[in-house]
């Protein structure tokens, strides 16, 4: 059976999609019958929001026809629409493009760029937030870590891997790491970027590695370049402070994940 661990790093801007209560859409008092209406459409958009509406007529005491464009709700996510420099707006999009030394996202505030090459010498992801800052990274290698030696092994460095576009924004690094059957795979969409790590064999035990079975942890260590240190932000749970996320403004990290398949 193929074993899955997935450690997802993700740069995730807040807040996620919600809707919003509804307004009337025709005044009962200005129209009472013979009420017709158009499917919704965007109305308007901001960098966070899209408003959507639709025109409804109906025919008031009067017999007059009353017509009225309606902002029915508001839909709220992170990154939904791109700004042009004209100041117009358009829908974000999640797509990936090859370009001559990689991938990278086209029409989207989230600008990101892959290496061809996994062990890029000047990194395999390159981001750039809205307000300008810049995010570059790359994975280190897989490890063992055991807390109660504070001890650290390297089982498996990265090393070179061609990158591969899958679907329209997928990045896959194939074998991606020496001594370890493993990929590296990323996701993007406008609002995030997660980064996993498959294994199609089991890692070597940690007593192989002279470390305690009990206590060794599997780590994915992730390297970043010139990075402003971010605010950590905790919470407790049951009296006991956990890290929740890594705050750098207007991008945060979450904690990663794993699991088996």
């Amino acid at each position: 059976m193929k074993k899955l661990l997935s450690f997802a790093l993700s740069l995730t801007l807040q807040p996620l999609v919600q809707a919003q209560p509804a307004t009337p859409a025709v005044d009962p008092a200005s129209a009472t019958n013979n009420v017709s209406s158009v499917a919704y459409t965007v109305i308007g958009r901001a960098a966070n929001a899209r408003q959507w509406g639709r025109v409804e007529t109906g025919t008031n005491s009067a017999g007059q026809t009353v017509v009225r464009t309606n902002v029915s709700y508001t839909e709220v996510g992170a990154n939904l629409c791109f700004p042009h420099a004209n100041g117009a707006w358009s829908d974000s999009s999640g797509t990936l493009v090859i370009v001559p030394d990689g991938a990278a996202s086209s029409n989207s505030p989230l600008a990101v760029h892959f290496a061809g090459d996994a062990n890029a010498a000047g990194g395999t992801v390159h981001l750039t937030a809205p307000d300008g800052k810049v995010f570059v990274s790359k994975v280190y290698g897989i490890t063992y870590y055991d807390a109660t030696t504070e001890t650290n092994i390297l089982i498996a460095p990265l090393q070179s891997s061609q990158g591969q576009l899958v679907g329209d924004n997928h990045v896959l690094y194939a074998n991606a790491f020496a001594g370890l059957n493993a990929d590296l795979w990323y996701t993007f969409t406008p609002s995030r970027i997660d980064q996993d790590i498959v294994l199609h064999e089991a890692p070597p035990s940690p007593a192989a590695c002279g470390l305690n079975p009990q206590t060794a942890r599997l780590q994915v260590w992730t390297e970043w370049f010139n990075v402003a240190p971010p605010r950590q932000v905790t919470r407790t749970e049951d009296g006991i402070e956990h890290e929740a996320y890594l705050d750098w403004g207007n991008l945060i990290m979450i904690p990663g994940s794993a699991l088996f398949t």
